[in-house]
C-alpha cells in the first residue's frame, strides 16, 4: 500500500507523517506513564542532555497535542509534562498548534508549570552563582529566557517597561580614561543603562498615543527621518519582549529618547521611573539621551580602581563564553538582555559587547553630535552575528547612516 519502502535491508516510512502519527503515540504512552507516576522521568529520557533542542521529536511533540484535541486542552496538557524538562519546546506545542493557538491560549496552571521552569533552566535572578554549572551551553540559557520573554514573565527592572530602579543605571565616574588608546578626561558624572532597549520598552513608545506618531519627538531631524516617521516603524525582527529591540534607525533611536526623557519630568510621584539620586538636585540638567561614543567606550572598558582600559569589558582576554556572537556555541539570533552576567563592563553594564550593534549620537568623521544631519553615525559594540574578534573590542568603531536599520544593531540610553 506504498506505507513503507525499501532502502537497501532497511525499510522505512513513505510519508513522514506516518512515522510522526506512531511516534505521536509512543510519546503519549511516555506522557500517560509520567502522570501516572508523578514524575517526567520518560520526558527527560526523551530530550536528554540537549533539552532545548527537540531534534527528532519537534514535530512530534506538536502532533501530540493536535492528536489530544479538544480545542487548546490537549495542548496544554502536553506543555504541561514537558514544562519542567524543556520549556521552550513545551510553549511551542501551542503556539505552532494547527489550530491557530497562540500565548493567549496558555491556561494558569500551564502558565505557572511554564515560568517555573522556565526559570529554573535560566537560572533567573544569577543569584546562586551556580548557573553555568547547572545550565553551561549559553543555547540552552538562551532558549529558556525565549519562554520568559515570549510569557512576557521577565520580570527584571527596566526589561519590560520603564520600571526600572537605581540599579538600572550604572555610575560612570567623571574623571580620567583611555578613548582610542590615548589617555582622555571625561569632567562630569553619567550613568549608562545596565541594558539595551528592549522589544516591549520600544513597543511603548509606538504604541502610546504622543509616543511615535508625534511630531515634536521628531523635531530638528534631518528630512529623512521625518519621511521615516511617516512611513511608521517596522517590525521587530526577533519577537521575544525581552530581546534587545533591532531594526530601528538613528532617527528612530533619537526620537525615542526624546520621549523617554519627557516620561522621566512628568514621572508620577511614586517614583514610577527613578532616577539616579546622586544626580538630582546638584542644580545641572541631567537628559536620557543616545551615549556619546566617548561615554560609551569609557563605561565599556574604564577600570577606575584598576587605571586602565580593559581591552573587552570583562577583560583583556577574548572569550566568546561572556557574550552573545557569531564564535563559540551559535545561537543565531538575539538573545535576553543581560543574561550573561560575566561579560559586564567595570561600571556594570551588561552586552556592551555583542547581541546588538548600538547607536551612538555622534557622527563617525567628526565627532559632533548634530541633530540634522544625514552624514554616518557610530555603532559599538558588535553583535550576535559578527565573526570579526576585533569588532568586539572596546575600542572597535564601526558605523552607518542614520536612515538604516539592521536586525542586529539597537539602541542604549545614558543619563547624562
Amino acid at each position: 500500500a506504498n506505507i513503507l519502502s525499501a532502502e537497501g535491508d532497511n525499510l522505512k516510512y513513505a510519508h513522514q507523517l506516518l512515522q510522526e502519527y506512531f511516534a505521536a503515540k509512543i510519546m503519549l504512552e511516555a506522557m500517560e506513564a509520567d502522570e501516572k507516576a508523578g514524575s517526567h522521568a520518560r520526558a527527560m529520557e526523551l530530550f536528554g542532555k540537549d533539552w532545548w533542542d527537540a531534534g527528532v521529536w519537534r514535530e512530534t511533540t506538536v502532533i501530540l497535542g493536535e492528536f489530544l484535541g479538544e480545542g487548546a486542552v490537549g495542548p496544554n496538557r502536553v506543555t504541561r509534562w514537558l514544562a519542567p524538562v524543556t520549556p521552550e519546546v513545551a510553549l511551542e506545542v501551542i503556539t505552532r498548534n494547527a489550530g491557530g493557538l497562540s500565548v493567549a491560549d496558555v491556561e494558569a496552571e500551564t502558565q505557572t508549570a511554564l515560568v517555573n521552569g522556565a526559570q529554573a533552566k535560566a537560572e533567573y535572578n544569577f543569584s546562586s552563582h551556580t548557573w553555568r554549572e547547572l545550565n553551561p551551553d549559553p543555547r540552552g540559557r538562551a532558549s529558556a529566557w525565549r519562554v520568559l520573554g515570549k510569557l512576557r514573565e521577565d520580570n527584571r527592572p527596566g526589561v519590560l517597561d520603564f520600571n526600572w530602579d537605581q540599579d538600572y543605571w550604572c555610575l560612570v565616574p567623571k574623571g580620567e580614561y583611555v578613548y582610542q588608546g590615548k589617555l582622555d578626561k571625561i569632567d562630569y558624572d553619567f550613568w549608562i543603562a545596565r541594558y539595551p532597549i528592549t522589544y516591549a520598552q520600544f513597543q511603548l513608545f509606538i504604541d502610546a498615543p504622543d509616543g511615535y506618531r508625534n511630531p515634536d519627538w521628531w523635531q530638528g531631524l534631518h528630512e529623512e527621518g521625518i519621511e521615516q516617521q511617516q512611513k511608521g516603524a517596522r517590525e521587530q525582527h526577533f519577537k521575544f519582549w525581552n530581546h534587545p529591540r533591532e531594526n530601528v534607525s538613528w532617527y528612530e533611536a533619537r526620537a525615542f529618547c526624546r520621549w523617554v526623557d519627557a516620561l522621566t519630568l512628568t514621572r508620577p510621584a511614586s517614583g514610577v521611573y527613578p532616577l539616579p539620586t546622586s544626580a538630582l538636585g546638584k542644580g545641572v540638567k541631567y537628559h536620557i539621551r543616545l551615549p556619546l561614543e566617548t561615554e560609551w567606550e569609557k563605561a565599556a572598558s574604564w577600570d577606575a580602581k584598576a587605571k586602565k582600559a580593559r581591552v573587552y569589558p570583562w577583560g583583556d582576554t577574548f572569550d566568546p563564553t561572556k557574550a552573545n556572537m557569531w564564535e563559540g556555541e551559535r545561537i543565531g539570533q538575539t538573545t535576553t538582555v543581560g543574561i550573561y552576567p560575566q561579560g559586564a563592563s567595570p561600571c556594570g553594564a551588561l552586552d556592551m559587547s555583542g547581541n546588538v550593534w548600538e547607536w551612538c549620537l555622534n557622527e563617525y568623521e567628526i565627532g559632533q553630535a548634530t541633530i540634522d544631519s544625514d552624514e554616518t553615525r557610530v555603532l559599538r559594540g558588535g553583535s550576535w552575528r559578527i565573526n570579526l574578534i576585533d569588532d568586539f573590542r572596546c575600542d572597535s568603531r564601526n558605523r552607518n547612516y542614520p536612515a538604516n536599520w539592521d536586525y542586529d544593531g539597537g539602541v542604549r540610553l545614558v543619563f547624562s
